[in-house]
């Protein structure tokens, strides 16, 4: 399959699976916006990328909050203008979507 071209939001890209995912598209000839909460790591990340002629942005946000999710999204639209591919990635044990959950004993 052809990415070449394709534009990707990778969130959780400063470290583990995300980091590889965002590397990994950038090596396949997709333009990344890599997310995160940490900053160095994240930059590391873009670094990375861009050192092998790749294209990148970094964006430091936190995703289980509204605030975080609309400036990753701003951002990506600003930069690029779409977006193609998005990999849900980062990981938090209290994520918004988790607060709000309701449990039942099965």
């Amino acid at each position: 399959m052809d990415l070449s071209g394709k534009i990707a939001v990778v969130t959780g890209a400063g470290q583990g699976i995300g980091e590889g995912s965002a590397l990994r598209l950038a090596e396949a000839g997709v333009a990344v916006v890599c997310v995160d909460i940490d900053r160095a790591a994240l930059d590391e990340t873009v670094k990375a990328i861009r050192g092998n002629s790749g294209s990148a942005v970094g964006v430091v946000a936190d995703v289980s909050t509204r605030e975080g999710n609309q400036e990753m999204v701003a951002r990506a639209r600003t930069e690029y203008g779409r977006i193609d591919i998005f990999h849900a990635n980062a990981g938090s044990p209290f994520s918004a979507v988790s607060s709000r959950m309701k449990y039942r004993k099965c």
